[in-house]
C-alpha cells in the first residue's frame, strides 16, 4: 500500500557482514575526509577508478543500515522504478479509462551506531487516468520516511518511522497538501532462515484518521522463498536459475490525494480516495544485482472515488470505517487486467 512502503527500506543485514567492519570503518574515514575538503574531493574522484567506487559506496551503505542477527532476508533494495498500466471502464459507462502509474523509491543511510541507525526512504508516486485523451485526474505524492532502527537484542529490533508525505495534483493554482504519519514495527529473528514482524502504521489521510495493523513473516528454504506484509504484500516466489525468478504476487495500494477544483466540472474542492489491488504472476531477471521484472495480473476489489473536501470519516481501522456517511461524487472504475514492470538493485550479503 503506498501509505506505506515497508517492504522497500524495512529489510536489513544479518550480523555475519561484522566481519569486515575494520575495512567498512576506513572507508568511511576515507569518505569524511574528502568531504572535510570538496574542492580536493571533487579532483580527486575524478581520478579514482569507478569500481574503487562503487565497492566503497556499497560498504559504506552496509554499514549504515547493519542491525545485527536481526534479519534472516540477506538483502536490500537500494533503489527502485516500478510502472504499471491497466485499461479500465467507468461504472454505469460506457466510457474507457486508461490508468497508468509509476513510483520511485531509494534509501539514504545518515547514522549508524552499534544497535541504532537513522535511514531516510524517499518515494515518489504518480497516479493518472486518460479518458479519450482528456485528462481525468492526475495526482502525485512524495513521501520523506525517516526510519529509526534500535536492536534490543540479537533477536529483536523495532523500528519507528515517521513519514511526512506531500500529497496533491499537477495544477499551479491548486495548493499542495501535507500529510503526517507515523509506524512501528518489530522484527523477531526465528531461526537462520525465518523472521516474524509486527506493529501498526498511523496516518492522517484526507477522508480523516486511518490505523492499519501490520503482520509479516519471511522465510527461504532452498529455492522458495516466501515474504509477507500484511496487508500490503504477499510474495512467494521459486528460483528457475541462478538468474531467474518465477513468483505469484499480491500487492496493494492505499492513498488520498488532492484534486484540482475543477475536476469533474465541479465546483467544490475534492479529494480522491484510491485503493488498487492487484493479484498476479511475475517473472525477476537478475544481472550483477540488477533486476528486471515482468508482472501480469488482475486488479479486485479497486476503488478511485472522488468526494468533497468537507465529506470525511471520523476514524478507519483499515477496512473499517467508523462515522462514514460520504457522498461519492464520480462513478468508480471497474476492475481490469494490470501489466507492471520494475527495474531495481539489490544489495545482497552473500
Amino acid at each position: 500500500m503506498n501509505y506505506i512502503n515497508i517492504g522497500e527500506y524495512l529489510n536489513n543485514f544479518p550480523n555475519k557482514i561484522f566481519k569486515i567492519n575494520n575495512i567498512i570503518y576506513c572507508f568511511n574515514t576515507y569518505a569524511f575526509a574528502h568531504y572535510q575538503n570538496s574542492e580536493m574531493s571533487v579532483l580527486n574522484y575524478n581520478n579514482l577508478n569507478f569500481k574503487i567506487i562503487t565497492c566503497k559506496v556499497l560498504f559504506i551503505l552496509s554499514y549504515f543500515l547493519i542491525v545485527p542477527n536481526t534479519f534472516a532476508q540477506n538483502y536490500i533494495d537500494l533503489f527502485k522504478l516500478e510502472s504499471f498500466n491497466s485499461n479500465r471502464a467507468l461504472e454505469n459507462s460506457d466510457d474507457q479509462i486508461k490508468l497508468s502509474s509509476y513510483n520511485i523509491n531509494t534509501i539514504v543511510p545518515l547514522f549508524n551506531g552499534n544497535t541504532s541507525s537513522i535511514a531516510l526512504s524517499l518515494n515518489y508516486d504518480n497516479l493518472e487516468t486518460l479518458n479519450e485523451g482528456d485528462k481525468y485526474f492526475k495526482v502525485f505524492s512524495f513521501a520523506t520516511n525517516v526510519v529509526f532502527s534500535k536492536s534490543h537484542s540479537n533477536f529483536l529490533t523495532i523500528r519507528y518511522i515517521f513519514m511526512p508525505k506531500l500529497v496533491g495534483n499537477s495544477s499551479k493554482t491548486n495548493t499542495k497538501v501535507t500529510q503526517l504519519g507515523f509506524a512501528v514495527l518489530a522484527n523477531k529473528l526465528l531461526s537462520k532462515t525465518a523472521s516474524l514482524s509486527y506493529g501498526f502504521l498511523y496516518n492522517n489521510q484526507f477522508f480523516g484518521p486511518f490505523v492499519v495493523p501490520l503482520f509479516g513473516y519471511y522465510t527461504k528454504v532452498n529455492d522458495i522463498e516466501l515474504n509477507i506484509l500484511l496487508p500490503q504484500n504477499i510474495d512467494i516466489n521459486y528460483r528457475l536459475n541462478p538468474s531467474l525468478l518465477f513468483g505469484l504476487k499480491f500487492n496493494g495500494k492505499m492513498n488520498s490525494y488532492a484534486l484540482e477544483s475543477r475536476t469533474l466540472d465541479l465546483n467544490q474542492n475534492t479529494y480522491l480516495s484510491a485503493n488498487e489491488n492487484q493479484l498476479g504472476t511475475y517473472l525477476d531477471y537478475d544481472f550483477k544485482n540488477f533486476h528486471i521484472s515482468i508482472f501480469g495480473g488482475y486488479s479486485f476489489m479497486s476503488s478511485y472515488k472522488i468526494y468533497s473536501d468537507l465529506d470525511r470519516t471520523d476514524f478507519s481501522l483499515f477496512l473499517l470505517k467508523f462515522g462514514d456517511n460520504r457522498n461519492q461524487l464520480n462513478n468508480d472504475l471497474k476492475n481490469g487486467f494490470v501489466i507492471k514492470s520494475s527495474v531495481y538493485y539489490r544489495f545482497y550479503n552473500n
